[in-house]
């Protein structure tokens, strides 16, 4: 709507009419005060047309029009003086004559929208270039010049407009200028507008920026408009994050994920150069041991020593990984034969000959290493990280502390103990499991003392696994504690039963594993047996291997002694063929020894082994011991035996191991 302010009648007629036949909407006063007040409420007014000549003070009439909107204005006047119109020209979008005819009348109107819409435009261009929090420059892309710089540009980078305006935008890049002056004609041709820079500041500083570019027309010539976005902290959360997803947070080798995104290029890599792969997979010995008796802090800090060490020590062809817990991978790139693995395998266990200072502790940590080849042992991450699981598992099994390369034979003996895990967790539940017992003997009048119960396996009746297979996988797995739940219960209830049946009093001895033993478990689970299960606790008897006791001294005394207080006695179990200490004997509270059958099958014919025996059988006596011979097979064990005071037999030449009937049978003839 154009609003026409003018006090002549005719001319004002006149134009209205004009302005109603070039199809405007208009109004007409020829009051100033009243314009102001149409200026002021009525929004629809987009142009006013001032007859200049008919408005006393019209300079004043037109500042208060623009103080009031900005508005664009035409002036009509009479004179064709310079004068007049000068002292208005700043606010000016458009001057008539009186007589100027309708065809300049309607193509100044135009003009003049167009030119207020063009100069709107550019007021808001200019409002968001000065006012925009993001920090922008305007660039000559000839010669990569800064020609314009808003305040935001000039709090980011530190330098004043006269300074920036005086740089070049290769000179804030720390990039090659070739590299960037490239980028930047990218950005005129419009074929890329996105950009990633690292900026220098005037301070020195170095932020990471992210650069929108878009090519844009000013006065004529083509400029660039540079967005400068800082992403220095998402930069460095991106960072932290890829770290946290990809990297060890405790001993910040590279993690298990790290390990599979990696691993695959280093196969293409190999397959591209016709070369091998080297995978080592590493398991700490002794990691859980320490982790037990020193405590958490003391085995991680041992991870962290570990992995120092590896980095430290190994070829730069060679990437670690810290796969979970104390297991570690090792890739070995760039080889051609497999003994380039067994090197970095013998280097490894080298390293870790030395023990290491942990809380004033000098504690050995010694591996078991695996070691699966591309493309001999697999042809991608997954296969060759099971096959090198697999031979791990079987060094260990070999010893520990040395490495294995895989073989198709460890995969089948893999197969054959997950069959087993899982078949003896069926025979838990379906009663597959039964017990033997072997009497034991005693010296002076060859009557039954009691026996050794010992487990047996029987998953059909063609079939029979031994204890010496799945014993050490019961253990591996955990299933050994609810193994010895079993036999526990088992010999508790056949005790009920004799007892029940009128059958002499004798003790039964039961094997009890290190797991079970550690941390008190077996208190609590004879504890539970011995109140649903009333018997006599001297009818039962504990037999422990010696390592498990010298794994911690004390906390083994403290066991022990709530074991005798309970009224159970407790025998060490196959005694010489570990630290075969007296030692800690004369600490612990225990009953009975048990010498190994590899001392007694020699004993009769090896005078070592006849010394060995002796020897324990005398300390035995001056620690009030009972000693007990297990093995026994021929009457010349028994007369050395005899002669030397051993006060129980248990062996061949009397009975083997028998089940439940055929004892009965046995304690029926005696």
């Amino acid at each position: 709507m154009i609003l026409l302010i003018t006090k002549e009648k005719d001319a004002s007629l006149k134009k209205m009419k004009t302005l109603e036949n070039l199809g405007y909407e208009a109004l007409h006063t020829s009051s100033p005060e009243k314009a102001l007040d149409l200026i002021i409420n009525n929004k629809k007014i987009n142009l006013v047309v001032i007859d200049i000549n008919s408005i006393h003070n019209y300079i004043i009439f037109i500042e208060n029009i623009l103080a009031i909107r900005d508005i664009p204005i035409i002036y009509i006047t009479s004179t064709t003086e310079k004068s007049p119109i000068e002292k208005i020209n700043s606010a000016c979008y458009g001057y008539l004559h009186d007589d100027s005819n309708d065809f300049i009348f309607d193509s100044t109107i135009k003009m003049a929208f167009n030119l207020f819409e063009k100069n709107e435009r550019k007021n808001i261009y200019k409002s968001i270039f000065e006012n925009h929090h993001a920090a922008m420059l305007v660039i000559d892309p000839k010669n990569d010049d800064i020609i314009q710089a808003n305040p935001a540009a000039i709090n980011f980078y530190g330098w004043n407009q006269k300074e920036l305006t005086g740089m070049k935008i290769t000179d804030l890049n720390i990039l090659s200028k070739d590299k960037v002056h490239t980028e930047m004609q990218l950005a005129k041709s419009k074929k890329k507008n996105h950009f990633s820079f690292r900026h220098k500041l005037s301070n020195g500083a170095i932020k990471d920026v992210e650069v929108h570019a878009g090519s844009i027309v000013v006065g004529g010539k083509t400029r660039l408009l540079s967005i400068v976005n800082d992403v220095t902290k998402r930069k460095q959360a991106e960072k932290t994050i890829e770290r946290l997803a990809y990297f060890d947070s405790l001993t910040s080798l590279p993690n298990r994920k790290m390990f599979f995104d990696n691993f695959p290029k280093a196969i293409i890599r190999a397959e591209q150069n016709n070369l091998k792969v080297a995978l080592l997979y590493i398991d700490l010995d002794s990691f859980k041991d320490i982790n037990d008796s020193f405590g958490h802090p003391t085995g991680d800090q041992l991870l962290v020593e570990v992995a120092k060490l590896f980095k430290k020590n190994l070829h730069k062809n060679n990437t670690v990984f810290r796969l979970g817990g104390d297991e570690f991978a090792i890739t070995v790139e760039n080889i051609s034969n497999s003994q380039e693995g067994s090197k970095v395998a013998d280097k490894l266990l080298s390293l870790l000959k030395n023990p290491f200072t942990l809380e004033n502790n000098k504690l050995f940590s010694f591996a078991s290493i695996g070691i699966s080849i591309y493309p001999d042992d697999g042809l991608n991450v997954d296969t060759l990280l099971k096959n090198s699981d697999i031979a791990m598992y079987q060094a260990k099994n070999n010893g520990k502390n040395n490495y294995l390369f895989y073989t198709s034979k460890m995969n089948e003996i893999a197969k054959r103990k997950i069959t087993i895990e899982t078949n003896l967790r069926h025979a838990l539940k379906n009663e597959e499991l039964t017990l033997f017992y072997q009497p034991k003997i005693d010296f002076n009048d060859g009557k039954i003392t009691g026996a050794e119960s010992l487990l047996r396996w029987f998953p059909n009746k063609d079939e029979s696994i031994p204890p010496s297979e799945f014993i050490p996988i019961a253990e591996t797995s955990g299933l050994i504690l609810e193994v010895d739940k079993w036999v526990l219960s088992t010999v508790c209830r056949q005790l009920k039963k004799w007892k029940d049946l009128g059958y002499p009093d004798q003790k039964i001895s039961v094997n009890v594993s290190g797991m079970h033993f550690k941390q008190g478990r077996i208190l609590k689970t004879l504890g539970d047996i011995l109140d649903e299960i009333e018997i006599p606790p001297k009818s039962l008897e504990i037999e422990i291997t010696e390592g498990i006791f010298l794994e911690d001294i004390k906390e083994s005394a403290l066991i022990l002694e709530q074991l005798q207080s309970m009224g159970i006695d407790i025998s060490v179990d196959d005694f010489g063929t570990g630290y075969s200490s007296f030692g800690y004997l004369k600490r612990l509270p225990v009953s009975t020894l048990k010498i190994d059958r590899s001392f007694i099958s020699n004993a009769a014919t090896n005078s070592d082994d006849a010394s060995i025996t002796k020897a324990i059988i005398m300390m035995a006596k001056l620690l009030n011991l009972k000693v007990i011979a297990e093995g026994v097979e021929t009457i010349e064990q028994v007369e050395l035996l005899h002669a030397e005071g051993c006060h129980e037999m248990q062996g061949y030449y009397f009975a083997k191991p028998m089940s439940i009937d055929k004892y009965e049978i046995f304690l029926d003839k005696l």
